[in-house]
């Protein structure tokens, strides 16, 4: 019962966050997306309620009675590790800003039109959550991962109480994070955790259904057949279909993969502390990682050289024991994208990239920014994502209906056009606001009034030479309150102050500048 309450708790949270961000949305698929949650919600609650006959009286404990039987029996097959996954279809989530796809387990009820089918769905997931829940409980606090906010925090005071010091700075990643994860030397090391044999059974039950698409292509011998042809090497290396045959790995995009892949490295990021010693930093946020050594002031260059190259063979070594894996396969899982030396007597900038950060490292101070491939992708999502011609469109059809008529007069028009005008400008506000939000740290001033001056402005004054005569709203109102520098100054004194949520924090800054929003809507309700 407390799992389920912890769960209901969590998706109502999410629930209640997905409504601010709907207020602001221009995208169908976020605007749909709470639907399924609000679905989620009430079949755990409709669940819950069944788990709680004996509160009621004799006639609602008869409506429940059917379905408090079947509720019972799911939660028995659970504690005894006997329940059975629903084969799921493998889709591809593709990033429109990077042009990556990832491939991940299609759990979506939507276009399933049997009701059966529609509470399995359902009930698949709320497995698949109370699953999630147990392992993590089974995660002392150090064990599990921290918050994107922690780790740029503590890697900043981290460079910045040290930028006396002589530094080896290694950053890598993971390759296909869970993907390359072997199933089998996943479950000795949840097994060496001691981890409850049912939930051990039904991790195992989860891996081994994979999808329906597997369950054909293992009729063939896949592997000897690609090995035969001389061919393995590129079988090896093409996760995608890695996945469809489900030969080994987890797939990505999953609550339980996320979980298992954490523990998964736990060893590693413990041998990785190890190297580092005490005076030294490290920390994984899942797929990437920074290891940066402190060391002595009478090293010479080649010591240095040295004990940098003797870092990178110990992480490439633990990778090729961790994994069981042959030495020349290493480079398929983790690569170590940089590896530099930062010496405070040397007048060169060390440049550190970390979660779409730039960190520059000089002997005198650090510059906090943004990387390029972050930055092009807000430029992206700015400016064409948030686009008024189809943020019109939507409105005007969606107030012609409060109005209780498809057709508007001019009158209409004027009073609907205002209102589209003010929910498009607090949309991409809102943007900013929770954009800025994520990158709360830096220092570089100069690249939010770049930001600000050649990218949001000349957006702002072409929209209102365009649309400025159709609304009662003046540019020289809201400018200031697009100024990054404003936004950042806001959102940092929040996060430093810890009350509350940010986005209802968001929420009521953005009201503040379109005060009158509400007015002009009830008229229109009135009317």
């Amino acid at each position: 019962m407390e799992d389920l309450e912890f769960i209901q708790n969590k998706l109502r949270q999410k629930i209640r966050e997905s409504e601010e961000y709907r207020k602001f949305s221009l995208s169908n698929r976020k605007q749909s997306r709470i639907k399924m949650l609000y679905k989620q919600e009430e079949y755990i609650t409709g669940e819950l309620i069944k788990t709680c006959l004996n509160k009621y009286s004799v006639n609602r404990k008869k409506q429940f009675a059917q379905k408090g039987k079947f509720y019972s029996t799911l939660l028995e097959t659970l504690n005894k590790g006997e329940y059975k996954f629903s084969k799921e279809k493998p889709g591809y989530i593709v990033n429109p800003y990077h042009g990556k796809a990832r491939l991940i387990l299609d759990s979506s009820v939507k276009k399933r039109k049997k009701q059966k089918k529609v509470e399995k769905g359902y009930e698949h997931k709320l497995v698949i959550s109370l699953l999630s829940l147990k392992l993590t409980q089974n995660l002392n606090k150090e064990e599990q991962k921290p918050s994107r906010q922690k780790v740029i925090k503590d890697l900043i005071n981290y460079l910045q109480n040290n930028k006396d010091s002589n530094l080896i700075i290694i950053r890598g990643d993971f390759k296909n994070y869970t993907l390359n994860i072997p199933r089998k030397r996943l479950l000795k090391i949840l097994e060496k955790r001691e981890t409850p044999e049912h939930i051990l059974k039904l991790i195992n039950s989860y891996l081994e259904e994979g999808n329906k698409f597997s369950s054909f292509i293992k009729r063939g011998n896949v592997e000897k057949f690609f090995k035969n042809v001389g061919l393995k090497e590129e079988l090896e290396k093409d996760t995608d279909f890695k996945g469809f045959l489900n030969l080994d790995g987890l797939f990505p995009g999953t609550p339980i993969s996320n979980i298992l892949g954490q523990i998964f490295l736990l060893d590693f990021d413990k041998k990785m502390k190890e190297i580092v010693g005490k005076n030294g930093f490290f920390v994984r946020y899942f797929d990437d990682f920074i290891l940066i050594k402190s060391f002595k002031n009478n090293f010479t260059d080649s010591s240095i050289q040295k004990e940098k190259r003797e870092i990178e063979e110990k992480i490439y070594d633990f990778i090729a024991t961790h994994y069981q894996i042959t030495p020349d396969k290493v480079k398929n899982i983790i690569e170590i994208e940089k590896s530099s030396l930062f010496l405070p007597k040397q007048t060169k900038e060390e440049k550190i990239y970390f979660l779409g950060y730039s960190l520059k490292i000089t002997n005198k101070r650090i510059k906090i920014s943004i990387r390029y491939k972050t930055l092009k992708k807000f430029v992206y999502k700015y400016l064409y994502e948030h686009n008024y011609s189809n943020f019109k469109s939507k409105t005007l059809s969606k107030v012609s209906c409060l109005l209780g008529t498809p057709y508007l007069n001019i009158f209409d028009i004027q009073k609907v056009t205002d209102i589209t005008v003010q929910r498009y400008l607090r949309g991409k506000l809102f943007y900013l606001y929770n954009w800025m939000r994520s990158f709360i740290y830096i220092n570089d001033k100069r690249l939010l009034d770049e930001i600000y001056t050649n990218i949001i402005l000349p957006d702002l004054y072409l929209f209102f030479k365009r649309y400025g005569n159709n609304t009662t709203i003046e540019l020289k109102q809201i400018k200031p309150y697009y100024r990054l520098t404003v936004i950042h100054r806001i959102c940092r004194k929040k996060i430093n102050d810890c009350r509350g949520n940010d986005i209802f924090f968001i929420n009521q800054q953005i009201h503040k500048i379109f005060i009158n929003l509400k007015e002009i809507e009830n008229k229109i309700e009135v009317n």
